[in-house]
């Protein structure tokens, strides 16, 4: 998979996860964007 299709995948999927435990609209924006940041930096911390 592509960087930015991790990024958009993990985006989309946490968005998803926010909303389905009751957080708002933009409260699971940022969850998704913070769960963004902290797996990509992870995988690229395992992959060098």
């Amino acid at each position: 998979m592509t960087g930015l299709g991790q990024v958009i995948f993990t985006a989309f999927f946490g968005y998803l996860i926010g909303l389905a435990l009751g957080l708002g609209h933009i409260t699971s924006l940022y969850v998704a964007v913070a769960l963004t940041f902290s797996s990509t930096i992870i995988v690229k911390l395992l992959s060098d």
